[in-house]
């Protein structure tokens, strides 16, 4: 073979690698990447109590039992604004939360306070604006419906507003609520494990008197417990997310007995939810157009009877989500 002929096959075969290279370059470019949807991001519903951190000493405005021997005299004495941290212990009292401030336990199933008047707001209420709640394990004293173990209060001038509840296990007492808001906005009860004890709701959102509650989230809380509609003829409910543009989303029911959820408002968001109990109806509305209530885990592969009223149930978690 020739000088001539090899460098012209030298220079076909340089000219097919560039073509080729300039191919890979041209799809690694503008091919959509496969791996997110070979991928998906993992969804875990539940409340995520192991997660909590309490703040830092040096973010601690007020500590008790260090500088205040109870948890209402450490509010009483903050200022808007204020974080007060509370050390583990048990702590029989009732507190009012009446300041914009922070109340954080040191380790949310050791940090524990026991209501004691059961005609009290609650075993803790709030009724200021910007009020953080976390990492305690709150035991209610009620036995009745008009009682709750957390309490977030409007009054007739506005609701309450910014309200965080997050990393707690509240308790009801047997026969009360164990969370109840009345005229609250914009506010998020998430990572709780809220537990009914023979209760009539183990949460209900509710607005009152043309002081409406609205913008309010349930995000990763696991309900357990038992709910019965003592003191009532309806039927007993785990939650009553009664307010325009609720969002209930990532979290686990597993309660026996009544209703698992009812919404009064299609702006609600009902998703990613797992309904475990075996309550057969398990999202109801009163709303003439449909709840969007899509990609829950129903508990079964047939949604159909699992639902009462207007339900947008389609399309469905076919198993279920992964679980704290």
């Amino acid at each position: 073979m020739s000088i001539v002929t090899v460098n012209n096959m030298n220079i076909k075969i340089n000219h097919y690698l560039s073509v080729f290279l300039l191919f890979l370059i041209f799809f690694s470019v503008f091919s959509p990447p496969v791996l997110a949807a070979k991928n998906p991001k993992r969804i875990v519903v539940g409340a995520k109590l192991k997660e909590y951190k309490p703040p830092a000493n040096r973010q601690c405005d007020i500590k008790v039992p260090k500088q205040y021997a109870t948890i209402q005299a450490g509010i009483n004495a903050a200022v808007n604004g204020d974080t007060v941290c509370v050390d583990k212990g048990i702590y029989n009292e009732d507190v009012l939360i009446n300041k914009s401030i922070k109340l954080s336990g040191r380790k949310n199933l050791k940090t524990i306070i026991n209501g004691q008047d059961p005609n009290a707001q609650g075993a803790v209420a709030i009724t200021a604006n910007n009020v953080t709640l976390e990492g305690f394990l709150i035991n209610g004293v009620g036995t009745n419906f008009s009682q709750t173990a957390v309490a977030i209060n409007g009054s007739d001038s506005g609701p309450v507003s910014e309200a965080i509840i997050q990393y707690n296990r509240v308790v009801a007492g047997s026969g009360e609520i164990a969370l109840r808001t009345v005229r609250v906005q914009n506010s998020i009860i998430q990572n709780n494990i809220l537990e009914g004890n023979n209760s009539p709701y183990v949460a209900a959102l509710a607005g009152l008197d043309g002081v409406g509650s609205t913008n309010n989230g349930f995000i990763n809380n696991t309900f357990i417990g038992t709910v019965n509609a003592i003191d009532r003829s309806d039927t007993g409910i785990t939650l009553d997310a009664a307010t325009p543009y609720s969002l209930v989303k990532q979290n686990v029911f597993n309660t026996s007995g009544g209703l698992i959820l009812v919404a009064t408002n299609n702006t609600s968001i009902v998703n990613e939810n797992n309904f475990n109990s075996s309550t057969s109806i398990k999202v109801a509305s009163t709303w003439g157009t449909p709840l969007n209530a899509e990609n829950n885990w129903w508990g079964d592969l047939d949604p159909s009877d699992n639902i009462q009223g207007s339900v947008d149930y389609t399309p469905f978690a076919t198993n279920p989500f992964a679980e704290n």
